[in-house]
């Protein structure tokens, strides 16, 4: 009997872990953080790739407008690119906001896979990061005409998002 005693903590924990596992199985996996959803766009200055004075990211973003966070490092920014590159066709100007990159290598992606920016800005040491509040890119933010964010999409941007944004561009 004693025995069995010393049996049944286990029993108690095996069956939480059992549930814990079950109840993973039936959870959101995709979080998609839109804290800056309905904000107006950060107030960062920003140097343009092809040389030139500062540009102050929310005068820049008024929409509609996708502001684009990438990087000529970041595999998932080569998956979205030619997306970017059918959004810019069908009407929604694309602003780029080169991330953690050098200008060179940033030339050399867009020369090599086209470019969809209307205009590139430079973000080297991350401060557009802080105030977009980027954690990875690809990260991209839909701006409407008065400057205020209205969706924000974090990783790379898919045919469904696409869609997504050329509906809520519309409409903005």
């Amino acid at each position: 009997m004693k025995r069995w005693l010393a049996v049944i903590p286990l029993l108690i924990l095996a069956g939480a872990a059992v549930m814990f596992y079950v109840k993973s199985l039936h959870r959101e996996v995709q979080y998609q953080p839109a804290e800056l959803v309905g904000q107006m766009t950060p107030d960062v200055l920003l140097t343009p790739l092809r040389g030139g004075d500062p540009v102050s990211l929310k005068v820049a973003a008024k929409g509609p407008v996708l502001i684009n966070v990438f990087g000529s490092w970041c595999a998932a920014c080569v998956v979205e690119h030619p997306l970017l590159v059918d959004l810019n066709r069908k009407g929604v100007p694309v602003i780029g906001v080169a991330w953690r990159d050098k200008p060179e290598k940033t030339q050399a992606f867009l020369n090599q896979r086209g470019d969809p920016y209307t205009t590139v800005l430079m973000d080297p040491n991350g401060l557009a990061a802080v105030g977009l509040g980027i954690t990875a890119a690809p990260e991209s933010f839909l701006v409407d005409s008065q400057g205020r964010i209205i969706y924000k999409q974090t990783g790379p941007i898919t045919p469904e998002v696409v869609e997504i944004l050329l509906k809520k561009a519309k409409a903005a």
